[in-house]
């Protein structure tokens, strides 16, 4: 930005020392002139252009990748091709403007993960940073020296036993039963694309645009690689439910509605998810993250995330129909200026990500993936159908 303060006041008084001959008030004149256009306007500027920020990159077309699911689904967002794997294989890395961000948790299970990503930062003059991280992770990063503070809690549960009876998800219920009075039906597949496109603008005009970063966005390229969940009402279209499905998980990621979906529409593809998660043997669905805002923590930190992004109080109030399990996610910095750092870039690029680009290809890997993918092919789901579902 600039040199400011440079000395500000001790340079002033070495001069009117050292030069005691000169009088002193056009001396003093003639450094507030110099002070003025050599420091304070650079600084006044230098702090437009950091208020601004950098300016966006075009952003790379989405690639349709179909990389080695690991333990953590979420990290199959790679797929959107707004990140990188690292060249080690252990991280799949975003980028900001001074933070290389270690997404979720490690690939592989390399016990240096943490100091691979920090030696990749020095290499691209960054800060090493992990966003929603595993308590594991953040135990090691934590053994590194780096500054751990948790930021949200996710929302998981066993699909195998998921029970619709508890008392505790009497509010699931209800739901469900409205979504059934209005003529409700959830199938999986075969995609379509267009009323889907439609349904994802709508929603974004409604919501002020999509988050991006560690957030998936609608593309077709995008949702053919997932578990893909629509719900019909009257033949059209009232709103669909995507899924990352990693070796022993699924998680949470899209959620798009148009704005006459029938009250219980959402709980009602997510409930279909989880009972042929359940029919499948697949031991873990996450309902992704909610802010740590949300559950009623006031830090500094959190209120600026909110502000950038959203407090989660709808989302935990969605999520906690399913009465899930909560797991602590962390953000970890090798100190507080990168914590602090990584906090308010990541929001901003939660908040403002660059554009995706479509390309025709996405068109071409749909009917390839409509003849190879099972659930695309076209299946009537019900909500509660599994062998613990009432």
């Amino acid at each position: 930005m600039s040199g400011a303060p440079g000395g500000v006041g001790a340079f002033e008084v070495t001069l009117l020392a050292l030069l005691p001959d000169l009088p002193q008030d056009p001396m003093l004149a003639a450094i507030l002139a110099w002070r003025a256009l050599y420091y304070a306007l650079p600084a006044v500027l230098g702090g437009l252009v950091a208020a601004i920020g950098p300016r966006k990159a075009a952003a790379a077309p989405p690639r349709i990748v179909q990389p080695v699911a690991p333990a953590r689904a979420e990290t199959l967002i790679e797929a959107q091709g707004e990140h990188r794997r690292l060249a080690s294989g252990d991280w799949l890395a975003g980028r900001t403007a001074h933070i290389l961000v270690g997404l979720f948790d490690p690939i592989g299970t390399h016990p240096h993960a943490v100091q691979k990503l920090a030696e990749a930062a020095r290499e691209t003059d960054r800060w090493p940073a992990i966003y929603k991280c595993t308590a594991r992770t953040a135990v090691q990063a934590r053994r590194q020296g780096w500054q751990v503070i948790g930021i949200a809690r996710e929302a998981w549960l066993d699909p195998r036993h998921f029970d619709l009876a508890p008392p505790a998800r009497a509010g699931l219920r209800r739901k469900l039963r409205k979504a059934r009075a209005a003529g409700v039906t959830v199938t999986q597949g075969p995609l379509p694309l267009a009323e889907m496109a439609r349904i994802a603008a709508d929603w974004a005009t409604a919501h002020g645009g999509e988050r991006g970063f560690s957030m998936g966005r609608y593309a077709p390229g995008y949702v053919l690689g997932q578990q893909v969940f629509l719900a019909w009402r009257d033949g059209y279209l009232a709103g669909f439910a995507t899924f990352h499905d990693g070796n022993r998980e699924w998680t949470l990621d899209l959620m798009r509605h148009g704005p006459d979906a029938p009250d219980g529409t959402m709980q009602a593809l997510v409930a279909a998810a989880i009972a042929e998660a359940g029919r499948l043997g697949v031991p873990r669905l996450s309902l992704a993250a909610v802010p740590e805002v949300a559950f009623g923590r006031t830090l500094p930190m959190d209120r600026a995330m909110a502000m950038l992004c959203n407090d989660g109080a709808g989302l935990l109030q969605f999520k906690a129909m399913f009465a899930p399990r909560w797991q602590p996610l962390y953000l970890a910095a090798p100190h507080a200026a990168a914590l602090g750092l990584a906090a308010c870039e990541i929001a901003r690029a939660i908040a403002s990500p660059p554009p995706l680009r479509q390309t025709e290809q996405d068109h071409a890997e749909y009917e390839f993936a409509t003849a190879t993918r099972p659930w695309q092919r076209g299946r009537h789901l019900s909500p509660t159908r599994g062998s613990n579902a009432r």
